[in-house]
């Protein structure tokens, strides 16, 4: 019992999806492209959501998430209208591109619980100023905060180990940096690259 892939893909005039408690996933690109779509229910069960499921729902500014997800798939926000969103706790990873290009992103709660930051989970973010990043990360992945031109503050937790190549790069506002671990996270290539700092 689950949405098929593509099911709803670039159906551009869908506005509303109530999905029964039955459904326990949510294919790819399920309903990617939908671009009026404004209000979706993840019944309870749901346990996946495959990757790019939501991605260019340019209407879509808000989402519950049930709390049996562990992961947040590739590129399931991409380009979306998400304004605000708290990752359910027990999720361990972020995918890649996950919320890239969410213009209007300008607050997410992340919970203790993940691990990995993917590729350019956060790149062009335009809204986003700050994020607080829980003690359970220990990578950032290459490109995670590229060309969030107002993200002023970052706080690395103790337990990063590996900050990958340009992570912050033309974060434009960006003025402090500050580290938490007691032996510095391993800096791959140019971390922060094209910024004030």
């Amino acid at each position: 019992t689950g949405i098929a892939d593509q099911a709803f893909e670039r159906c551009q005039r869908l506005k509303e999806v109530v999905l029964p408690e039955s459904i326990i996933s949510i294919g790819k690109d399920a309903f990617s492209s939908c671009y009026d779509l404004v209000k979706i229910n993840i019944p309870s069960g749901v346990t996946t959501i495959k990757a790019g499921a939501f991605s260019r729902c340019k209407s879509l500014q808000s989402i519950e998430l049930p709390d049996h997800l562990t992961c947040i798939s590739n590129f399931l926000f991409q380009s979306s209208g998400i304004k605000s969103i708290d990752i359910p706790i027990g999720v361990v990873e972020i995918g890649v591109y996950a919320f890239a290009f969410c213009d209007s992103l300008a607050s997410i709660h992340i919970p203790n619980s993940v691990t990995t930051l993917g590729h350019c989970v956060f790149a062009h973010c335009g809204s986003l100023r700050h994020i607080e990043i829980p003690n359970s990360v220990t990578v950032l992945g290459g490109w995670a905060f590229d060309a969030c031109p107002y993200l002023e503050t970052i706080t690395i937790p103790e337990f990063v180990t590996s900050i990958e190549v340009d992570a912050f790069r033309s974060c434009n506002s960006l003025q402090s940096v500050y580290v938490k671990a007691q032996t510095p996270p391993t800096l791959i290539n140019s971390v922060f690259t094209s910024n004030p700092i």
